[in-house]
């Protein structure tokens, strides 16, 4: 059973966080992400910001009928990636582990100007509900000592 290490740190407040670090693969684009894992949110996103980094059409998706949602105060759209995406992170004995996860989405804003990218920029990718539950992931966090880890079937 693998055993992924979580980031523990603060973020945008003064609360500890967590956020799994990991190399985002979809097709042609890879590059490193790190995911707040947010069990409050029933989805799993890549945010604005690495939409944007791994050059996504998010002006034109933004045009495109597709869920809305809310994060964080702010709207967004949420759009399915589809097939393909792969998540590798690195167990507790720095070995790879590659999770294959269809249900990754895509937020783009509602609004495209300056003002709301700019406010964009603080939104992080998330790790949702969803993922948990389809992994059947068990999430052990001991604040106090500064414990967090995945446990993977």
């Amino acid at each position: 059973m693998p055993r992924i290490p979580l980031h523990i740190r603060k973020f945008l407040t003064s609360q500890n966080m967590l956020f799994l670090p990991a190399i985002f693969h979809h097709n042609t684009i890879v590059g490193r992400v790190e995911f707040l894992l947010d069990t409050g949110s029933p989805f799993t996103v890549l945010s604005p910001r690495e939409g944007l980094r791994f050059r996504y059409p998010l002006k034109q998706l933004s045009k495109l009928p597709s869920a809305a949602c809310q994060l964080a105060g702010f709207k967004f759209k949420r759009h399915s990636l589809g097939v393909g995406v792969t998540l590798t992170v690195t167990d507790n004995k720095m070995n790879p582990v590659l999770i294959k996860y269809d249900s990754v989405g895509l937020l783009s804003p509602t609004k495209f100007d300056d003002i709301n990218l700019e406010e964009c920029e603080k939104i992080p990718s998330i790790i949702g509900v969803d993922f948990l539950e389809a992994k059947d992931a068990t999430l052990v966090f001991n604040p106090k000592r500064k414990i967090a880890y995945l446990d993977l079937p």
